[in-house]
């Protein structure tokens, strides 16, 4: 691996537009950009750079892709907030597995390798009693990407087991779908009696999660995070976890996916270009 594969998510960059998020990006040397599939999602430093693809006139899909072309990589998240996947209402889920068709056909015109996404509880039922739908949506979701040569890849976050998470893959069995580690928003799978001395547990629970899923994991987001909270998007060494571990069983394995940097830092391009210097060191080091 090297400086190739580390991009930046435009969630990094919020409160500018579409196209300065692009052009920022561009003017800080990252080789690979993570867009959003989806506009006016708010998240910690405000809103969220995206398009709604459905909406784009031609000339606006054309000067999307002019912008994207200096990029090596490309990745796009599908919507989720709002449009869960895995709902009694078969409305809102049909409109969710709409969203993410279109989120492919995006990312397939926008030359984009990878579309990202999520799985959510579905409210008033146990795990166990939609587990064989989860896999089912997701066969049908990667039968579709497939057919655009791309693949697709679950986040982490729910399933909120560790366990369940890294299962769901083998329930799947799907060529086309993967996993999509967010390594500084693991807090879920942190038992509350461990959040506040849970730095050692995290990395192990993080070594874990890679080393379970091997060849599975179709794509990484990188933040560091800090307890007792653990909700990420901390610029790569100022907290708490250990990344060079990670990216050297990457190496090992032989991944060919992206190194997303995913932010919530009031000074977003200050940290951008701390983190990506740090992670090229830590290349440079395996």
């Amino acid at each position: 691996m090297d400086s190739s594969f580390v991009g930046v998510n435009l969630s990094s960059l919020a409160d500018y537009n579409l196209s300065a998020a692009i052009q920022t990006v561009s003017r800080l040397e990252f080789q690979a950009v993570g867009l959003a599939a989806y506009a006016g999602s708010r998240g910690r430093q405000g809103e969220i750079p995206g398009f709604w693809f459905d909406d784009m006139t031609e000339e606006e899909i054309d000067q999307l892709k002019r912008s994207l072309r200096r990029f090596e990589r490309i990745f796009i998240q599908a919507p989720s907030e709002d449009v869960p996947l895995f709902t009694y209402n078969r409305g809102i889920q049909r409109e969710a597995m709409r969203q993410v068709f279109f989120s492919i056909e995006a990312a397939w015109m926008l030359g984009a390798r990878m579309v990202t996404l999520r799985a959510n509880p579905k409210r008033g039922f146990a795990l166990k009693e939609y587990w064989r739908e989860m896999a089912e949506v997701f066969r049908e979701i990667g039968d579709f990407a497939d057919g655009c040569s791309l693949q697709v890849a679950v986040e982490t976050g729910f399933p909120d087991a560790y366990k369940e998470y890294t299962q769901l893959f083998l329930e799947i069995d799907h060529d086309a779908v993967g996993a999509a580690i967010h390594v500084g928003e693991l807090g879920p799978y942190l038992p509350q009696n461990r959040r506040e001395d849970g730095t050692e547990f995290y990395n192990d629970l993080l070594m874990s999660l890679f080393q379970i899923l091997g060849s599975k994991i179709f794509h990484v987001r990188l933040s560091d995070a800090s307890g007792p909270d653990w909700t990420g998007g901390q610029t790569i060494g100022s907290g708490c976890l250990e990344i060079e571990p990670v990216l050297r069983f990457l190496d090992e394995i032989h991944y060919e996916g992206g190194l997303e940097l995913s932010l919530t830092e009031p000074d977003a391009e200050h940290a951008l270009r701390t983190s990506r210097a740090r992670i090229e060191m830590m290349l440079q080091n395996l």
